[in-house]
């Protein structure tokens, strides 16, 4: 009964790697990448590299590190027991490894989006700072400024004027 459950899980396993798509993508297939670009013209992109965990053509599970096809574990020996073991220790590190380097990934492009989201926002707010001006308040600020105008010309005209009033003394 464990042997047929042991069978049993790992078509299991190869089954969810032959469903792990998104898009039309498969990352635990060899065949697959998936280009993450972070600008319009795509210069600037991540490739991600699909891992190669698929049963091979003999059916053995060789990206998780097994040696051996499902149907060859016979658990009626301690030696298979303990091959099965040794497999299944192998795949938990290859496991971890690429969830090591899938996770690097992951933060790379978790932190390209923060910057994105916080870039699109600064500007966001600028042009909304430039396009919704309040009318009243620059209608009055226009104003100020006229009236600062108007008195430095009349000051200017009053200086003129004494200057030459005094010429006028001395004549």
């Amino acid at each position: 009964a464990l042997t047929t459950d042991f069978r049993t899980l790992l078509d299991q396993i190869n089954g969810l790697i032959s469903d792990a798509n998104y898009k039309g993508t498969n990352l635990l297939k060899a065949s697959a990448t998936l280009d993450v670009k972070f600008n319009a013209t795509g210069e600037s992109k991540l490739t991600i590299l699909g891992k190669a965990l698929e049963a091979d053509s003999d059916g053995i599970l060789t990206g998780l590190k097994f040696t051996q096809k499902d149907t060859d574990y016979d658990f009626e020996k301690s030696g298979n027991i303990n091959k099965a073991l040794t497999d299944v220790d192998s795949a938990i590190t290859e496991l971890r490894s690429i969830s090591s380097t899938f996770s690097t990934s992951l933060g790379i492009m978790q932190t390209r989006e923060d910057f994105t989201i916080e870039l699109v926002n600064a500007l966001e707010n600028g042009a909304a700072k430039l396009v919704n001006a309040n009318l009243e308040e620059e209608s009055a600020k226009l104003l100020a400024l006229q009236t600062r105008q108007a008195i430095g010309v009349q000051s200017l005209a009053i200086a003129n004027t004494s200057q030459q009033s005094i010429l006028a003394l001395f004549r």
